[in-house]
């Protein structure tokens, strides 16, 4: 993954560009951390705050009052925490969570460019924890530094010690991908079909062939009309060129010329028929 030297944006100064989720914006270790702590929260977002409570005297005269709000639907949220989890299990920062034990953890590492700073941002089901190794305002190459290296063994020897009285608890299984019946395409015109596909909630993926079908109609497809497959995978649709495919008869070198013509010719009669 990609991550960056913290700067000064807030959650409401980062770009709306795709490049964003590659680390294209600077964000800081806190930020980070609470944007992690909304993933092990179901996809409900807390402000972050400093005092939870004061006391003076045997009397509490403050106490904190969470702000929070779902921000993502707790199905999603499910979803990416059960793939963070295999970035400690068996990804980059695989090594650096030998013998943690069976608490389950869920986690990302994070390289910049020209290795200039590294991250590992994760969580189990009670806590989050991102951090940072850098040289904030003079950033300059690490050498063969990497996040799964570096900033993930600190992650994983603080969160060790504050975890260690707490309860082991799982994270909510995520629920299974939905379904549906992908629609038969074949005989369409490309773009109809296209059209149906993506209604369906299908994605296209499409290839020319030479068939004996006319121009511009969807020969064949994969997976097949009628079949029933995870939502929003890519339905591989054959668009004819109008060509008919080239008829290749095998055996005929070494013939003699009459006899490799008369076989050619049966061949083609057979295929028109």
């Amino acid at each position: 993954g990609s991550g960056r030297v913290p700067g000064h944006l807030g959650p409401d100064d980062l770009p709306p560009v795709a490049s964003l989720a590659t680390g294209s914006a600077e964000v800081s270790p806190l930020d980070m951390a609470v944007g992690f702590a909304t993933l092990a929260n179901g996809g409900v977002h807390c402000t972050p705050f400093t005092v939870q409570t004061i006391v003076r005297d045997g009397d509490e005269i403050y106490e904190h009052e969470a702000d929070c709000e779902r921000v993502l639907r707790p199905d999603i949220a499910h979803l990416i925490s059960a793939m963070l989890q295999r970035v400690p299990a068996s990804g980059t920062a695989a090594s650096a969570f030998s013998g943690w034990g069976t608490r389950p953890v869920a986690g990302k590492s994070g390289t910049s460019d020209l290795n200039k700073a590294v991250w590992f941002c994760g969580y189990t089901r009670q806590l989050a924890t991102a951090v940072w190794v850098g040289s904030n305002g003079n950033p300059y190459s690490m050498g063969s530094v990497f996040g799964g290296t570096v900033a993930a063994p600190i992650w994983r020897s603080y969160m060790a010690r504050v975890v260690s009285g707490m309860p082991v608890e799982g994270f909510p299984e995520p629920p299974p991908p939905p379904t549906a019946t992908v629609p038969n395409v074949v005989g369409l015109e490309k773009d109809r079909a296209i059209a149906r596909l993506e209604e369906a909630g299908f994605n296209v993926s499409i290839v020319e062939v030479d068939s004996l079908e006319p121009e511009g109609i969807v020969a064949a497809q994969s997976p097949a009309g009628g079949a029933t497959v995870d939502l929003g995978i890519a339905v591989r649709i054959e668009v004819s060129t109008g060509r008919p495919p080239k008829t290749e008869v095998p055996g005929t070198i070494g013939m003699p010329e009459g006899a490799a013509r008369a076989k050619k010719s049966l061949a083609r009669i057979q295929h028109e028929h």
